[in-house]
Protein backbone atom coordinates (compact mmCIF):
# COMPACT_ATOMS: atom_id res chain seq x y z
CA UNK A 1 0.00 0.00 0.00
CA UNK A 2 1.14 3.22 -1.21
CA UNK A 3 0.52 6.57 1.01
CA UNK A 4 2.29 8.66 -1.95
CA UNK A 5 1.25 12.01 -2.53
CA UNK A 6 1.47 13.88 -5.81
CA UNK A 7 3.09 16.89 -6.07
CA UNK A 8 0.37 18.03 -8.79
CA UNK A 9 -3.07 17.25 -8.16
CA UNK A 10 -5.08 15.69 -10.96
CA UNK A 11 -6.47 17.66 -13.40
CA UNK A 12 -3.99 21.11 -12.23
CA UNK A 13 -1.27 20.17 -14.85
CA UNK A 14 0.02 23.63 -16.20
CA UNK A 15 -0.43 27.08 -15.02
CA UNK A 16 -3.03 28.10 -13.65
CA UNK A 17 -4.19 32.30 -13.40
CA UNK A 18 -5.32 33.78 -10.07
CA UNK A 19 -7.02 37.02 -9.97
CA UNK A 20 -7.32 39.51 -7.19
CA UNK A 21 -10.46 41.19 -8.14
CA UNK A 22 -12.79 43.74 -6.42
CA UNK A 23 -16.38 42.77 -6.50
CA UNK A 24 -15.19 39.06 -7.48
CA UNK A 25 -18.80 37.89 -6.54
CA UNK A 26 -19.79 39.63 -9.62
CA UNK A 27 -16.86 38.75 -11.80
CA UNK A 28 -18.06 35.67 -11.23
CA UNK A 29 -21.38 36.07 -12.36
CA UNK A 30 -20.03 38.03 -15.37
CA UNK A 31 -18.01 34.96 -16.39
CA UNK A 32 -20.59 32.56 -16.18
CA UNK A 33 -22.74 34.71 -18.66
CA UNK A 34 -20.48 35.77 -21.09
CA UNK A 35 -18.11 33.02 -22.00
CA UNK A 36 -19.92 29.79 -19.65
CA UNK A 37 -17.76 29.58 -17.26
CA UNK A 38 -18.34 27.36 -14.33
CA UNK A 39 -18.01 28.22 -10.75
CA UNK A 40 -16.09 24.45 -9.51
CA UNK A 41 -15.71 25.73 -5.67
CA UNK A 42 -16.03 29.07 -3.80
CA UNK A 43 -14.79 29.88 -0.02
CA UNK A 44 -16.83 32.97 1.25
CA UNK A 45 -15.69 35.84 3.42
CA UNK A 46 -17.50 37.94 5.90
CA UNK A 47 -19.64 40.38 4.33
CA UNK A 48 -20.48 38.44 1.03
CA UNK A 49 -16.37 38.61 0.31
CA UNK A 50 -15.20 35.91 -1.98
CA UNK A 51 -11.81 34.71 0.00
CA UNK A 52 -11.07 31.82 -2.67
CA UNK A 53 -13.04 30.51 -6.05
CA UNK A 54 -12.31 28.39 -8.95
CA UNK A 55 -13.96 28.14 -12.24
CA UNK A 56 -13.44 26.53 -15.68
CA UNK A 57 -13.71 27.57 -19.20
CA UNK A 58 -13.58 24.80 -21.13
CA UNK A 59 -11.07 22.37 -19.52
CA UNK A 60 -8.89 25.50 -18.54
CA UNK A 61 -9.14 26.57 -14.99
CA UNK A 62 -8.52 29.88 -13.24
CA UNK A 63 -9.05 31.23 -9.68
CA UNK A 64 -10.32 34.39 -8.02
CA UNK A 65 -10.54 36.38 -4.87
CA UNK A 66 -11.70 39.63 -3.83
CA UNK A 67 -8.92 42.18 -3.36
CA UNK A 68 -7.33 42.63 -0.17
CA UNK A 69 -5.53 45.47 0.35
CA UNK A 70 -4.99 44.93 4.19
CA UNK A 71 -2.61 42.11 3.02
CA UNK A 72 -0.95 43.47 0.23
CA UNK A 73 -3.47 41.27 -2.35
CA UNK A 74 -5.14 44.14 -4.90
CA UNK A 75 -5.87 44.16 -8.21
CA UNK A 76 -4.28 45.34 -11.09
CA UNK A 77 -6.16 48.80 -10.77
CA UNK A 78 -5.62 49.35 -7.34
CA UNK A 79 -1.49 48.36 -7.69
CA UNK A 80 -1.18 51.46 -10.07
Amino acid sequence: MSNAVKAIPEGSEGAIPYLSIKGAAEAIEFYKKAVGATETMRLAGPGGKIGQAEMKIGEARFMLADENPAMGFVSACAAR
